[in-house]
């Protein structure tokens, strides 16, 4: 599997969580588990293939992120287990382009002045 390839199943499955996890409907090829077995697989062909510092970070950055993700979801607390899921989703996408992360990785929402 190429890097390419690996960012893009690694990403489409952060999707796929960010969506549905953690319980997966029937339909679903794979249950959340297993979704998540093939995440980790993904982060350790990353890390042993990037080789450009900033996208390394991030790759890391999103693997913590994921971790955290699985334990809140395995304790029950799903809202914060999903915004780790996007945390995870953000700086994987960071890494793929070769972006350095800032924080706040997600700006906060605006409302129209009168809302």
């Amino acid at each position: 599997m190429s890097k390419r390839q690996a960012y893009r199943l690694a990403l489409d499955t952060l999707a796929y969580m960010i969506a549905w996890a953690p319980d997966y409907p029937p339909s679903m090829p794979q249950t959340f588990e297993e979704a998540f077995a093939e995440l980790c697989q993904y982060f350790e062909h990353l890390e042993a293939r990037e080789q450009r510092a900033v996208s390394l970070d991030n790759v890391r950055m999103s693997r913590e992120a994921a971790m955290r993700a699985k334990r809140l979801y395995d304790s029950g607390d799903i809202d914060p287990g999903r915004i780790e899921i996007q945390y995870a989703h953000r700086y994987l996408d960071l890494a793929k382009s070769c972006k350095p992360a800032v924080e706040p990785l997600f700006e906060p929402m605006r409302l129209p002045e009168g809302l």
